[in-house]
């Protein structure tokens, strides 16, 4: 879509990944273990491609925030993905589409 993205992380080590709320040093985590760590990585790699590659100065690239959804059985990951992938035919009918 080019307004936003869907994405599924498929996580083999579920340790430290959603940390308890009053262990504030798995968000500050280093290592990048923490779900939080990884999107502030992955945005901002986005965004450095962005303003490197599409010379983007205008304003952030990405949100501020993220929306997670943990999957937990297979059925859900199944209608999850059909909506990834249906997704990008609907642009058209998006409140944003130009």
């Amino acid at each position: 879509m080019p307004n936003h993205w869907h994405g599924v992380i498929h996580i083999l080590d579920p340790v430290d990944i959603f940390p308890e709320p009053d262990r504030k040093e798995a968000f500050s985590n280093p290592s990048g273990r923490s779900l939080p760590a990884m999107m502030r990585g992955l945005k901002s790699s986005i965004t450095s491609c962005a303003r490197q590659e599409l010379d983007w100065s205008e304003g952030p690239v990405c949100q501020s925030r993220y929306w997670e959804h943990v999957i937990r059985n297979e059925a859900e990951y199944i209608r999850i993905d059909a909506y990834i992938r249906n997704n990008p035919p609907n642009w058209k009918k998006d409140c944003f589409y130009p």
